[in-house]
């Protein structure tokens, strides 16, 4: 169950900041999430990267980090090409011109069905690490003190 919210979640906000539409040929977010098939039951992910790109293993590993011991603990690792295209979207939002707490209150919505006020200790715990872990890794030129 944790695994199907969580991809309909990550689909839900990928949809939401752009990730839609015809399949480049790049190695851009959209990339990620357009190669990437995610349904109920299962998901099937993009072929490995050609480059490896050490700031998305930083990124992952953060994410894994901060919500061990949550419910979201294998978030990283169930689709980490799914992770990081999300977490490289946190970054789009930033670049044009969302503040963070826009972000969170957005990915929250997401997680809770629109029920901000009833998101749990996990749904925050995810959305900060998240959030967090694009920031410093993934985008910190954007990041704001």
């Amino acid at each position: 169950m944790r695994s199907r919210s969580l991809a309909i979640a990550f689909t839900v906000v990928l949809a939401a900041c752009g990730g839609g539409g015809a399949a480049p040929v790049d190695t851009s977010p959209a990339t990620a999430v357009n190669q990437t098939v995610v349904s109920t039951t299962t998901t099937a992910a993009p072929p490995a990267r050609a480059v490896e790109q050490p700031e998305y293993d930083v990124f992952l590993a953060a994410v894994a980090e901060t919500v061990e011991g949550t419910e979201f603990e294998d978030v990283s690792f169930d689709n980490p090409e799914l992770t990081v295209a999300t977490g490289l979207l946190l970054c789009e939002r930033l670049a044009e011109g969302a503040d963070v707490d826009e972000i969170v209150v957005d990915y929250l919505a997401e997680l809770t069905d629109g029920d901000v006020a009833s998101a749990d200790d996990d749904q925050l715990t995810l959305t900060g690490a998240l959030v967090g872990a694009a920031t410093e890794a993934l985008c910190p030129e954007l990041k704001t003190e």
